[in-house]
Protein backbone atom coordinates (compact mmCIF):
# COMPACT_ATOMS: atom_id res chain seq x y z
CA UNK A 1 0.00 0.00 0.00
CA UNK A 2 1.17 3.44 -0.41
CA UNK A 3 0.29 5.43 2.22
CA UNK A 4 -0.27 9.03 1.59
CA UNK A 5 -0.41 9.44 -1.99
CA UNK A 6 -4.01 8.75 -3.18
CA UNK A 7 -4.87 12.33 -3.92
CA UNK A 8 -1.82 13.41 -5.51
CA UNK A 9 -2.74 10.43 -7.59
CA UNK A 10 -6.16 11.56 -8.49
CA UNK A 11 -5.44 14.64 -9.34
CA UNK A 12 -2.28 13.89 -11.42
CA UNK A 13 -5.33 11.47 -13.13
CA UNK A 14 -7.71 14.29 -13.77
CA UNK A 15 -4.57 16.11 -15.30
CA UNK A 16 -3.86 13.60 -17.56
CA UNK A 17 -6.78 13.27 -19.06
CA UNK A 18 -7.26 16.78 -19.59
CA UNK A 19 -3.48 17.56 -21.28
CA UNK A 20 -4.58 14.62 -23.55
CA UNK A 21 -7.75 16.07 -24.81
CA UNK A 22 -8.01 19.93 -23.72
CA UNK A 23 -5.43 21.47 -26.81
CA UNK A 24 -4.71 24.66 -24.48
CA UNK A 25 -3.67 22.73 -21.34
CA UNK A 26 -1.00 20.49 -23.49
CA UNK A 27 2.02 22.16 -21.35
CA UNK A 28 3.16 20.37 -18.52
CA UNK A 29 2.96 24.22 -16.67
CA UNK A 30 -0.89 24.89 -17.46
CA UNK A 31 -2.42 22.97 -14.72
CA UNK A 32 -1.71 23.65 -10.90
CA UNK A 33 -3.29 21.94 -7.61
CA UNK A 34 -3.29 25.30 -6.33
CA UNK A 35 -6.01 27.05 -4.56
CA UNK A 36 -7.46 29.59 -6.96
CA UNK A 37 -7.05 31.88 -4.44
CA UNK A 38 -3.30 32.06 -5.04
CA UNK A 39 -3.50 31.61 -9.37
CA UNK A 40 -2.84 34.45 -11.49
CA UNK A 41 -3.81 35.09 -14.82
CA UNK A 42 -0.75 35.15 -17.54
CA UNK A 43 -0.39 35.41 -21.32
CA UNK A 44 -1.44 31.69 -21.57
CA UNK A 45 -3.87 28.99 -19.67
CA UNK A 46 -3.38 27.64 -15.96
CA UNK A 47 -5.76 25.51 -14.53
CA UNK A 48 -6.56 25.28 -11.02
CA UNK A 49 -7.95 21.39 -10.50
CA UNK A 50 -8.45 22.08 -6.69
CA UNK A 51 -10.24 19.81 -3.87
CA UNK A 52 -12.63 21.95 -2.43
CA UNK A 53 -14.48 19.28 -0.01
CA UNK A 54 -13.97 15.80 0.84
CA UNK A 55 -16.62 13.49 2.02
CA UNK A 56 -17.25 10.44 3.34
CA UNK A 57 -19.12 7.77 0.50
CA UNK A 58 -21.79 6.80 3.02
CA UNK A 59 -23.03 4.04 0.25
CA UNK A 60 -19.35 2.13 0.83
CA UNK A 61 -19.02 2.40 4.48
CA UNK A 62 -19.35 -1.29 5.64
CA UNK A 63 -17.68 -2.90 3.44
CA UNK A 64 -16.68 -6.64 4.57
CA UNK A 65 -12.66 -6.68 6.05
CA UNK A 66 -9.87 -7.89 3.01
CA UNK A 67 -8.65 -11.57 3.13
CA UNK A 68 -4.54 -11.20 2.75
CA UNK A 69 -3.00 -14.67 2.92
CA UNK A 70 -4.14 -17.45 5.24
CA UNK A 71 -3.70 -15.22 8.46
CA UNK A 72 -4.19 -11.51 8.03
CA UNK A 73 -7.15 -9.13 7.50
CA UNK A 74 -7.43 -5.58 6.51
CA UNK A 75 -10.03 -3.73 6.88
CA UNK A 76 -11.90 -2.48 3.76
CA UNK A 77 -10.32 0.68 2.32
CA UNK A 78 -11.73 4.05 3.43
CA UNK A 79 -14.22 5.31 0.29
CA UNK A 80 -14.71 9.30 0.00
CA UNK A 81 -16.45 11.56 -2.57
CA UNK A 82 -13.79 14.26 -3.67
CA UNK A 83 -15.39 17.61 -5.18
CA UNK A 84 -12.97 19.42 -7.43
CA UNK A 85 -13.26 23.21 -8.59
CA UNK A 86 -11.63 23.83 -12.07
CA UNK A 87 -11.03 26.90 -12.60
CA UNK A 88 -9.08 28.56 -15.52
CA UNK A 89 -7.04 31.42 -15.24
CA UNK A 90 -6.12 33.54 -18.59
CA UNK A 91 -5.83 37.14 -19.95
CA UNK A 92 -7.13 36.48 -23.50
CA UNK A 93 -10.46 37.29 -24.01
CA UNK A 94 -13.01 34.17 -23.97
CA UNK A 95 -10.31 31.43 -23.44
CA UNK A 96 -11.31 30.64 -20.67
CA UNK A 97 -14.82 30.08 -21.76
CA UNK A 98 -13.51 27.88 -24.45
CA UNK A 99 -11.49 25.90 -21.82
CA UNK A 100 -14.42 25.33 -19.80
CA UNK A 101 -16.68 24.20 -22.65
CA UNK A 102 -13.58 21.55 -23.27
CA UNK A 103 -13.36 20.75 -19.79
CA UNK A 104 -17.14 19.47 -19.79
CA UNK A 105 -17.22 17.89 -22.55
CA UNK A 106 -13.90 15.69 -21.85
CA UNK A 107 -15.66 14.66 -18.77
CA UNK A 108 -18.69 13.53 -20.41
CA UNK A 109 -16.76 11.53 -23.28
CA UNK A 110 -14.48 9.87 -20.14
CA UNK A 111 -16.98 9.63 -17.50
CA UNK A 112 -15.01 6.66 -16.12
CA UNK A 113 -11.20 6.77 -15.49
CA UNK A 114 -9.96 2.73 -15.65
CA UNK A 115 -6.46 0.97 -16.29
CA UNK A 116 -3.58 3.06 -17.91
CA UNK A 117 -6.17 6.42 -17.17
CA UNK A 118 -5.40 5.84 -13.36
CA UNK A 119 -1.80 7.67 -12.33
CA UNK A 120 0.51 6.63 -9.71
CA UNK A 121 -0.56 3.64 -6.84
CA UNK A 122 -4.72 4.23 -7.38
CA UNK A 123 -4.80 0.86 -8.51
CA UNK A 124 -2.53 -0.67 -5.84
CA UNK A 125 -5.01 1.16 -3.37
CA UNK A 126 -8.16 -0.39 -4.62
CA UNK A 127 -9.01 2.18 -7.08
CA UNK A 128 -10.01 0.00 -10.31
CA UNK A 129 -11.91 2.78 -11.22
CA UNK A 130 -12.98 6.26 -10.55
CA UNK A 131 -16.47 8.18 -11.78
CA UNK A 132 -16.20 11.79 -12.38
CA UNK A 133 -19.55 13.05 -12.02
CA UNK A 134 -21.02 16.69 -12.89
CA UNK A 135 -21.80 18.88 -9.66
CA UNK A 136 -24.67 21.57 -10.28
CA UNK A 137 -23.75 24.07 -7.69
CA UNK A 138 -26.57 26.56 -6.69
CA UNK A 139 -25.49 30.10 -6.54
CA UNK A 140 -25.39 30.13 -2.91
CA UNK A 141 -23.24 27.28 -2.44
CA UNK A 142 -21.36 29.53 -5.73
CA UNK A 143 -21.13 32.66 -3.32
CA UNK A 144 -20.16 31.01 -0.44
CA UNK A 145 -17.41 29.35 -2.05
CA UNK A 146 -15.87 32.02 -4.08
CA UNK A 147 -16.29 34.21 -0.43
CA UNK A 148 -13.26 31.90 1.05
CA UNK A 149 -11.07 33.17 -1.78
CA UNK A 150 -9.35 36.27 -2.09
CA UNK A 151 -10.61 36.82 -5.45
CA UNK A 152 -13.30 38.33 -7.65
CA UNK A 153 -15.34 34.85 -8.51
CA UNK A 154 -14.54 33.66 -11.46
CA UNK A 155 -16.03 31.41 -13.82
CA UNK A 156 -15.61 27.95 -12.83
CA UNK A 157 -16.97 23.94 -13.58
CA UNK A 158 -17.12 21.45 -10.24
CA UNK A 159 -17.13 17.95 -10.83
CA UNK A 160 -17.40 15.01 -7.78
CA UNK A 161 -14.59 12.21 -8.21
CA UNK A 162 -15.71 8.68 -6.75
CA UNK A 163 -15.55 6.46 -5.31
CA UNK A 164 -11.74 7.72 -4.12
CA UNK A 165 -10.36 4.47 -1.49
CA UNK A 166 -7.46 5.23 0.68
CA UNK A 167 -6.30 2.06 1.81
CA UNK A 168 -6.01 0.91 5.59
CA UNK A 169 -2.47 0.71 6.95
CA UNK A 170 -3.88 -1.61 10.10
CA UNK A 171 -4.14 -5.58 9.90
CA UNK A 172 -5.24 -7.97 12.45
CA UNK A 173 -4.17 -11.98 12.54
CA UNK A 174 -6.89 -14.68 13.04
CA UNK A 175 -6.32 -18.25 13.13
CA UNK A 176 -8.30 -20.18 10.70
CA UNK A 177 -10.45 -23.23 11.40
CA UNK A 178 -8.12 -26.40 10.15
CA UNK A 179 -9.80 -29.05 11.95
CA UNK A 180 -13.16 -29.46 13.10
CA UNK A 181 -14.40 -32.77 15.44
CA UNK A 182 -17.25 -34.28 16.82
CA UNK A 183 -17.94 -35.87 19.76
CA UNK A 184 -21.26 -37.63 20.48
CA UNK A 185 -22.07 -39.81 23.49
CA UNK A 186 -24.82 -42.31 23.69
CA UNK A 187 -27.70 -40.98 25.44
CA UNK A 188 -29.38 -43.57 28.41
Amino acid sequence: MAAGTVMKDVYTSLAAVLQANVSELASSQSITSQSPSVVNAGPGIILSIFPFQVRHNQFLANELPIREGLTTMRPAPLALDVYYAFTPFSTTEFSEATVVEKIVSTFHDYPILRGDALKGNLAVNGNEELKIVPVEMSTDDTNKLWSLFSKPYKTFVSFMVTPVRIASSRTSQFTRVIEKGIDYSRIG
